[in-house]
């Protein structure tokens, strides 16, 4: 599978909120209930908060066949906000070439270390890629509970 990766376009948006909602109710089902799924990833969700978000940070889209399987944002302060592979495109190296553009685009602006919350999911993930866990803790969604992971690593 030949993965070309790209910058955020703003005619991503739909695709990349699709791909992130499915991502969610498919893959991290298996680790959180219902009723933590339908909180972290609400059938509506705001358009115009996700595009400013998007827009102004790093944010990067991976295709492969000319569909996006997958996508991650960094943000200036070092903290890797988002990272989603396509539910029928886990285990297939996206999460790492993503990962590894994220990693250079850190060290070209002088980060001495990234940051991020992980789900129980991605945490795995993380941890291959270099990522240490800080601290577990119960965060807040929309009145309803999830278990993330501050995790950080060093440059």
């Amino acid at each position: 599978m030949e993965l070309i990766i790209r910058r955020y376009k703003a005619e991503d948006l739909d695709e990349l909120i699709n791909l992130f909602k499915n991502t969610v109710h498919s893959v991290n089902a298996a680790d959180y209930d219902e009723e933590q799924v339908k909180a972290w990833a609400p059938e509506e969700i705001d358009r115009d908060i996700w595009h400013r978000r998007l827009n102004r940070n790093f944010s990067i889209v991976a295709f492969a066949g000319g569909v996006i399987v997958g996508f991650a944002v960094l943000s200036p302060t070092a903290n890797v906000e988002m990272l989603f592979v396509h539910r029928d495109h886990q285990m297939e190296q996206v999460g790492t070439e993503l990962m590894s553009a994220i990693f250079k685009k850190a060290q070209k602006e002088s980060m001495k270390q990234l940051t991020t919350q992980s789900s129980i999911t991605a945490k795995s993930f993380f941890e291959k890629m270099g990522f240490q866990e800080v601290e577990e803790r119960e965060q807040q969604l929309r009145g309803v509970e999830l278990t993330a992971y501050s995790m950080k690593k060093e440059f």
